[in-house]
């Protein structure tokens, strides 16, 4: 189990665990994710391996999912659309170039677009120096007012056992965010904290704070194979929240994950605990080949690898979900919710189909 490398990637390792397998806004998603590797990349050799029951507990069927190896050259198209509870659709495409430079530094660009009207563009450059990632973006809004324009710049530097990153954000309307994270591990143990200044331009300013100061500390460590993390937030010079991060490997085939959230201000605690479970179900021997002598193993062809997933909230919604392939490329996954609390509450259904293709 990889350790995280900073505070906050404990904390966003289970919360996209949780939303990618459950996507509990969604009643469909569709992705469709194709890449075109260069064959000068790694020698011409594209770096792949088959997917098991256990290696589905680590990818959700997800459009951030990389499937490429660190380093190639590749060009990735994947359009996406999500339906939502709310009978309201989304509709995304996502354009991705990346380029390795050796010795030199890796280039990775994201062209996308989607009906909301947004269009954006980032540009990722990492390893000019070891450890150096440097992000810059931007996001227009065809259909929003100028509020909904954004730029950004973020650096981040992490040599062996330290991290620190610092990130600035504009708003068309002049509204800016400026954030600085650090943190240092000691062997398992890590230690960090954060600062974040939002100030609201008199454009958009009313009767709320011009500004709002948020900071953050907390604490992780990783063992074996399970990681735990804490920290506390401090919002316009009060403790507002704290939140608990656990993940844990029980077996190579199952994990379990837990969020604890406890709003401080208004003494209400969010508890989600959520387990999965990897299975490799074996097809019937009419569909697999016939082998001239029995005690042959049963060739990998005729299993059929699944993921077992469930959830349960402290606010009474509890989730399933079962995930599984079809053919290497077609990943679905079928969804069900129903709120435990109220007494007559009806199952809602949802589905997630997911295809890939890489050549």
């Amino acid at each position: 189990m990889e350790a995280p490398k900073t505070l906050n990637e404990y904390f966003t390792s289970v919360d996209d665990l949780f939303r990618k397998t459950f996507r509990d806004d969604c009643s469909l998603f569709v992705a469709i994710k194709t890449t075109q590797y260069s064959q000068l990349a790694n020698g011409g050799k594209i770096l792949f391996s088959g997917r098991d029951g256990n290696t589905l507990l680590e990818e959700g069927a997800d459009e951030e999912v990389v499937l490429s190896p660190p380093g190639g050259n590749y060009v990735r198209f994947s359009p996406r659309m999500f339906v939502r509870r709310d009978a309201t659709t989304l509709g995304k495409v996502k354009l991705s170039f990346g380029l390795d430079v050796p010795k030199v530094c890796s280039l990775k660009q994201n062209l996308r677009v989607d009906s909301a009207g947004v269009a954006s563009a980032d540009l990722h450059i990492r390893d000019v120096i070891e450890g150096l990632l440097v992000k810059g973006g931007a996001s227009v809004n065809f259909i929003a007012p100028a509020s909904q324009d954004v730029t950004s710049f973020n650096i981040s530097y992490q040599p062996a056992d330290f991290y620190g990153s610092a990130g600035y954000q504009r708003n068309g309307l002049g509204s800016n965010n400026l954030a600085v994270e650090c943190g240092v591990t000691f062997v398992n143990f890590l230690l960090g904290g954060g600062f974040e200044r939002q100030q609201i331009s008199f454009l958009e300013h009313e009767n709320g704070k011009e500004q709002i100061d948020v900071m953050y500390a907390g604490v992780g460590f990783t063992g074996v194979n399970w990681s735990v993390a804490g920290k506390v937030i401090r919002a316009s010079d009060v403790w507002s929240t704290a939140r608990l991060s656990v993940l844990q490997r029980l077996s190579p085939s199952t994990a379990m994950a837990c969020a604890y959230n406890f709003d401080i201000a208004q003494s209400v605690a969010n508890v989600t605990v959520g387990f999965m479970q990897g299975l490799r179900l074996r097809l019937p021997t009419l569909f697999s080949s016939r082998r001239a002598d029995a005690r042959t193993p049963l060739p990998t062809d005729s299993l059929v690898p699944l993921v077992w997933a469930c959830k349960a909230e402290s606010s009474g919604v509890c989730s399933t979900a079962l995930r599984g392939t079809f053919s290497d490329s077609l990943r679905w996954s079928v969804i069900v919710h129903k709120n435990m609390l109220v007494e007559k509450s009806a199952f809602q259904f949802g589905v997630s189909l997911s295809m890939e293709n890489d050549s």
